[in-house]
Order: C-alpha cells, then sequence, then structure tokens
C-alpha cells in the first residue's frame, strides 16, 4: 500500500497553494474573534448564511503588515474596525506551513468597505426599527417635570460618566440629585447586551427613578458602531422611563439617540437640561407663589373695603337711631363732631344735625 506522511501531504499542499497563489488576494469575511498581542493581531475569519456557519479561517497581521497598516489607520480606530461582528474587506496572502497548516497573512484593510457596511447595516435597521414601531415609543412616555432621581448605565470609567456626574454636583444652584449607575459596555459587541439587560434591573425598579440616562465620552464613527445596532435600539424604544442619552459623536446622530425620548450632544449637555429643567420648575414654582401672594393680598383688600362698608353702614345707622329719638348732633363747619364745650369759640359757626335736616347755629 502507497501512503503519505502527514508531514508530506502538507508539503505538498504548501507547494500547491504557494505556486497557484503567488499574489495576495481580497476578501469579504466577518471577525469572529480577534487579539492583539505583542506586535501581531490573531482573527478568527468566518462566512455565514442565515442558519449556518458557511467558512472559518484564521489570519493574522503580523508586526510588519501590522506597522504598515496603523500608518494609514490610526490604532483606536484599527482597534474598532477589527471588533467582532464587523464585515470586513481585507487583502490576504494565502500561507500553508506544514507545522501549523493554512493562516490567511493580511496584508491590507479597506477601511471603507467596512464603513460603507455600517451605513448598509444602519439603514436597514432603521427600516425594521419603523416596521416595528419602534422610533417614537419612548417619546411617548412623559417626561417629569423635576427629574432628580436618574438611572445611569454608562461605564464606571468612561469620562463621559465623570462628566456627567460632576456637572450635576456642581451645578450653581445647589439641586441635589439622586443617582444610581447600572454599568454596561459602551464600546464593542456587548454595548446592546448589556444595556438590554440594564434595563431589565431598571424595570424592577422604575419607580424609584424619573429617567434614565445614557451617557459616553466622544468616539469616532467605529467607536460608536454599537448604538445603531437594532438590540441597542429596541433596547431603548423598550425603555420603562424616558430615556436622554449624551452618546459623544461626530456628526451624525446614533440611531440609538433617534430613538431616546431626548437626545443631547455629550454628557454634560444631558447634566445641563436635567438642571435647566429643574430651575424652570423653579421659576414656575416661585411664578405660582407670587400669583396666590397677589390673589390672597386683593382679597384680602377687597374684604377690607367690604367691612369698612359695613362699619359706615352700622355706624349711620347707629346715628339715624339715636336722631329718630329727638337728640341732635353738633358739628363744625367742617363737619367734625363736637362733644365738649371745650371745642366751642366765641362766634364760632355750627350746625345742628337733627332727623329731618341741618340748622346753622352761632356760639356765643
Amino acid at each position: 500500500m502507497n501512503y503519505f506522511s502527514l508531514y508530506e501531504l502538507n508539503q505538498h499542499l504548501r507547494r500547491v497553494i504557494s505556486f497557484n497563489l503567488t499574489e495576495p488576494l481580497w476578501i469579504k469575511a466577518e471577525i469572529a474573534d480577534a487579539n492583539f498581542h505583542k506586535n501581531s493581531c490573531y482573527i478568527s475569519l468566518v462566512e455565514r448564511d442565515e442558519f449556518q456557519l458557511k467558512a472559518r479561517a484564521d489570519a493574522a497581521i503580523w508586526a510588519n503588515n501590522l506597522a504598515k497598516i496603523q500608518q494609514k489607520i490610526p490604532q483606536d480606530t484599527l482597534n474598532q474596525l477589527v471588533q467582532v461582528g464587523n464585515q470586513v474587506l481585507i487583502s490576504v496572502q494565502v500561507e500553508y506551513q506544514e507545522q501549523y497548516g493554512l493562516k490567511l497573512s493580511i496584508q491590507d484593510i479597506d477601511l471603507s468597505f467596512t464603513l460603507g457596511q455600517l451605513e448598509q447595516d444602519r439603514i436597514n435597521t432603521w427600516a425594521k426599527l419603523q416596521q416595528a414601531e419602534l422610533v417614537d415609543k419612548n417619546k411617548q412616555l412623559p417626561l417629569p417635570t423635576i427629574c432628580q432621581r436618574i438611572a445611569i448605565i454608562s461605564s464606571p470609567d468612561a469620562a463621559g460618566y465623570q462628566d456627567f456626574i460632576q456637572q450635576l454636583e456642581e451645578n450653581h444652584f445647589g439641586f441635589g440629585f439622586e443617582t444610581q449607575l447600572f454599568p454596561a459596555t459602551m464600546q464593542g459587541a456587548a454595548v446592546g447586551r448589556d444595556i438590554l439587560a440594564q434595563m431589565g434591573l431598571i424595570n424592577a425598579y422604575k419607580d424609584a427613578f424619573d429617567c434614565i440616562v445614557i451617557v459616553r465620552g466622544g468616539g469616532a464613527k467605529l467607536d460608536l458602531a454599537a448604538f445603531d445596532e437594532f438590540l441597542t435600539c429596541g433596547a431603548i424604544a423598550n425603555a420603562p422611563l424616558p430615556v436622554l442619552t449624551g452618546i459623544g459623536h461626530e456628526i451624525d446622530l446614533s440611531l440609538s439617540d433617534r430613538v431616546a425620548h431626548t437626545q443631547l450632544k455629550t454628557p454634560t449637555a444631558v447634566a445641563d437640561f436635567l438642571i435647566n429643567k429643574l430651575v424652570e420648575a423653579q421659576n414656575k414654582l416661585n411664578q405660582l407663589k407670587n400669583r396666590l401672594h397677589n390673589v390672597f393680598q386683593n382679597q384680602l383688600l377687597q374684604k377690607k373695603h367690604h367691612l369698612e362698608r359695613l362699619k359706615n353702614r352700622f355706624a349711620q345707622a347707629q346715628i339715624e337711631h339715636i336722631l329718630s329719638r329727638g337728640f341732635a348732633i353738633l358739628l363744625d363747619k367742617d363737619g367734625n363732631r363736637i362733644s365738649s364745650i371745650t371745642q366751642l369759640q366765641p362766634n364760632m359757626q355750627l350746625k345742628a344735625r337733627l332727623i329731618d335736616g341741618e340748622v346753622d347755629l352761632l356760639a356765643k
């Protein structure tokens, strides 16, 4: 029986591949796993259809190629580019080694393809959100006039979270806020899953909060890709309380912003929004207080005038009763009552008021 050793077989495969695939190839694939180690990046690539895995291969960006790629793509952008779930268009050199088998050596990455794919995914997600009637669902929840009990979904290490808390605590009006952090990943494939899980926790204690705030620091389009995913947007749209977003972004709003109750540009802007709502509420309360004070004062003045009229009427009724009994009231020329002889002066003009009229008199 003729047979090959494993080494001989692998050696034959290496020769066949190296002879037939001499130039790099551009391929499209999905990233299933990625790990930067030392000066290289190790990636698992897959292709799927709707129901199953169709193909899988191991790939690597070796140190020399990684340095070239980083000259075109900044490190933070590259980190987001090779996130799990991203579709990528990459140039690969097919390599086969007797000891390690097949591996694809990545020579280059087409950034525009991934960004274009993300935009297409964004369009599809928006259509799906509209079809599911989720676009305006959270906006229909009433936002309380006073929002001081806040559930925050963010990463405890996120600069945006720290900015938000600092802005609330250092407000010039001395307003107090009760905040509770529900920690979640704010970047990468786990964002939607984490936000959905934390929404479930908040729902269990929703009576303890007035609103939900989602904040994170700024980032490039790839950093914020998870906020355009259906899972993330659906979690926000179905939230049990109004959601305010302060997701640092460039120009375009994320889909998460668009389905939230209220979208603001930055975490600091969200804090200012909540503070200003309290200022407005306080101003309205002061206006109401002033209006009530004015109403009370007007009513008190009206009552006082009414009592004065009653007093005058009562006094007039007493005088008529006295005059009807045959008495007279002695007055000076100005109508002031004379009740003592000490008030009289020689030749002083007087009037005597009787029940049926007045008589002029002259003091002696």
